[in-house]
């Protein structure tokens, strides 16, 4: 019937489109190669239940899972290395270094506006089963997010305990908090941001994932030129939002709230679709064109790196930078070129497909070791580092898709018309 996806196709479709930017069908050469990666492998397990899918995605397009993988790292960084390594304080070169590591989390965002596109609009996958699509999304982010909010709460718990009064008296505002988290609501109340706290983001893209389904199909009938348009627009108009805004909420309220992450979302559509309907001249650019789209980039970067507090970082955690995403993305998602052969290599992306682990695993992680009041050492840092990377993977692997494959598995079955 048009417009409603066939049941049998949809198992391995949504198993590997969304957070992760990992790509179907498996390509042959995977199979002959024996690199198979953890998606891959999800893929394989699916065809049992599912029609392989003719899918028009370019390979160049696994590099950007392995980009996720130094965005994420970069947020570990971050949160992490100055408190773990004393050295780090009086180094004012590594300050800086890792000074923009919370603007990766508006990288996520939007990448995902822009792999969401590639995945269902830009394959010709109809929308119009909203309901399989909040599935597939569900799927993808809530059971290692419910992992790590589980583990993570006792430290919260114990941590605040004494400013309760006592343990006694912290259970009862402990059971809020996650609760509150429980439901993904912590994005919308900043002030209550507490356990595993990188995970707001996640708050931030269940609204997004919401808009998806309506934004998507406007942004995608759009002509080439009217998206030229469209982009500073939303470019502009998001940081005037946030500009309106600082005179009446807070600095917490501006970076966190949902809908100041909303144009970067839209970019990221945007940009899919641009690159779509331009395609063939884009693919014909030389070495030279996606070496000035990285030169331009880094030097950006690097600009906001030597002088971290030329903007507000309220701005830099809600977009600005979307020009600079957009320039990446482009250099790496480029067929033959370069920056796509390097980061296609297999083993980045297996990180990359462990990069939302990483992003959740760290602090959980980062606070046990805290508890055991280790040296801050260069040693000490380097095993808590390959620690979250390699808990990462395993999570991948052995929990992540396993239970991925479940629940779209039982989704599935539960959406097909002849169930009962």
């Amino acid at each position: 019937m048009k417009g409603q996806s066939r049941p049998n196709d949809l198992v391995g479709y949504y198993l590997c489109s969304g957070y992760n930017n990992s790509l179907l069908p498996i390509s042959s050469r995977a199979k002959a190669a024996g690199s198979l990666t953890g998606c891959d492998r999800i893929s394989q397990m699916s065809q049992t239940l599912a029609t392989r899918l003719d899918s028009p995605r370019p390979d160049a397009i696994h590099g950007l899972t392995s980009l996720r993988f130094f965005a994420a790292l970069y947020v570990v960084l971050f949160h992490s290395l100055t408190p773990m390594v004393a050295a780090v304080e009086q180094n004012r070169s590594f300050v800086k270094a890792i000074s923009l590591g919370y603007a990766s989390v508006s990288f996520f965002f939007f990448l995902s506006g822009y792999i969401l596109s590639v995945a269902y609009p830009g394959s010709g996958r109809n929308l119009q089963n909203k309901k399989l699509f909040y599935s597939a999304r569900f799927a993808r982010i809530y059971p290692l997010y419910l992992l790590t909010l589980v583990l993570d709460t006792p430290d919260w718990f114990v941590a605040h305990a004494r400013s309760f009064g006592g343990y006694v008296s912290a259970i009862l505002p402990t059971s809020a908090m996650f609760g509150e988290h429980l439901l993904m609501l912590q994005a919308w109340m900043p002030w209550q941001r507490g356990i595993d706290r990188p995970n707001w983001s996640l708050s931030v893209e269940v609204f997004l994932y919401l808009l998806f389904p309506f934004a998507a199909i406007r942004i995608w009938n759009l002509s080439s030129r009217a998206i030229v348009v469209l982009a500073p627009a939303l470019w502009i108009g998001g940081q005037l939002m946030l500009l309106l805004a600082s005179g009446h909420l807070s600095i917490d309220a501006l970076m966190f709230l949902p809908v100041s992450h909303l144009s970067t979302f839209l970019l990221g559509i945007a940009l899919a679709r641009w690159q779509s309907l331009n395609e063939q001249r884009i693919q014909s650019w030389s070495h030279w064109v996606v070496v000035s789209l990285l030169v331009t980039a880094g030097a950006t970067t690097g600009v906001l790196l030597l002088w971290p507090d030329l903007f507000p970082r309220q701005y830099l955690n809600d977009g600005l930078l979307a020009p600079v995403f957009a320039q990446v993305i482009l250099a790496v998602s480029i067929n033959g070129r370069w920056p796509a052969i390097l980061l296609g290599n297999r083993y980045l992306r297996e990180l990359g497909d462990a990069s939302y682990a990483l992003y959740l695993f760290h602090l959980p992680i980062f606070h046990i070791v805290e508890r055991l009041h280790l040296p801050r050492t260069w040693y000490v840092y380097a095993i808590y580092l390959f620690s979250c990377i390699g808990i990462s993977v395993l999570s991948f692997r052995y929990f992540e898709a396993p239970w991925r494959f479940r629940i779209v598995k039982w989704l599935t079955r539960t959406s097909s018309p002849g169930h009962a």
